[in-house]
Parts: C-alpha cells; structure tokens; sequence
C-alpha cells in the first residue's frame, strides 16, 4: 500500500507540474482529453501491483506519512523537470534530429503535441516499477500481469495516439504522429 500511495503522490505532482511548467513557460496548449487517458491507463497498471512478486517489508510497516509524501515529491518533481526538459528540446531545438537522424518538430505542434504525450505516457507507466519495490527496482522480477499490463498499455497508447492523430477529415484534432523512428527514440529518452 505505502507503494501504491508513492506512487500515487509521485504521478499527481508528476502530471500537475509537468503540464504546468510547460502552459506557464512555453504557453503550449493541448488537449485535456490526453491527460484523462493517462489518467486512466496509469489507474489500470497500478491495479496489477496487487498481484506483484515483490518481497514484503520482514518488519510491520508503519504509515511514515513524511517519507511517503518527501519521495513522491522528489519522484515527482524529477518526472515534471525531465518532461519539461523533453518538451524544450523536441519543440525548440534540433536536439533529436542531430542526435538520432529523425526529422525536426521544431515549430510544429501538431507533432510536438504526441510525442509529448508518448513520454510522458511512458515514463509515467515506467515509474511503477520504480516504486514497487524496496531495494533496486532492476534486482526483483514483476508479476508477469504487471508486464502484460505495462506492455498492453503502452500498445494502447501508442496506437491511442495514432487514433487521434487522424484529424484530416475530422476523426481528431489534426495532430501528426511522430514518425516510427521517433517513437523508440522517445522510449530511450524517458
């Protein structure tokens, strides 16, 4: 439960602040639609935790509320600065294209718009592996229903966004998808 609750905090300051830096510093708009659907994916893989293989605490866990609330905002406050720094350098420098080849999105925010959500759809499923454990996240294997949960909500997602990156007769806003080379350059940066 304190690693549901971590998380929880950490994904909350994570999403707020996250976006808030992002509409404050850059003025950039986006659909609140997106946000919901992280919302609710993030919900669904948090559920599997029950179902875990992660060793329990050898002592009774007390309620540290402190511990709980200084890690979620330290997880969380990282998360924002990570996703504002992706934003700054997809849609305001050729960061990427010198780096990995792919074509630049600079100034165009009808591409900057899914790759934003990609990462921070990724990084916010990648945080409850982070979370759910009491030693090194790497040492302890997840319950194979977490990973099938993980990996069917990143699928949805990435085919989520190509969904609503229709938009050219109506079906979304008009966003574009960012180009296949993009996507996995997206995941090893998150």
């Amino acid at each position: 439960m304190k690693n549901y609750t971590i998380y929880a905090v950490s994904i909350t300051i994570r999403i707020v602040t996250g976006f808030m830096l992002i509409v404050v510093i850059w003025r950039f708009d986006f659909s609140s639609f997106m946000i919901l659907v992280i919302a609710i994916l993030n919900d669904s893989t948090i559920m599997m935790i029950s179902t875990d293989r992660v060793k329990p605490s050898p002592l009774p866990d007390s309620w540290k509320v402190n511990e709980i609330f200084a890690t979620g905002i330290v997880l969380g406050t990282y998360l924002s600065l990570v996703t504002a720094l992706f934003f700054w350098l997809s849609s305001r420098t050729d960061f990427f294209p010198r780096l990995f080849g792919v074509r630049s999105i600079v100034g165009n925010d009808d591409e900057v718009t899914p790759a934003l959500y990609l990462q921070v759809r990724i990084i916010s499923q990648a945080l409850i592996f982070v979370t759910r454990s009491q030693s090194w996240s790497f040492l302890e294997r997840p319950s194979t229903l977490l990973m099938l949960a993980f990996v069917l909500a990143q699928i949805y997602m990435q085919t989520g966004i190509l969904q609503r990156c229709k938009g050219s007769d109506g079906d979304g806003p008009g966003y574009r998808a960012p180009e296949l080379l993009l996507r996995p350059k997206i995941w090893l940066c998150s």
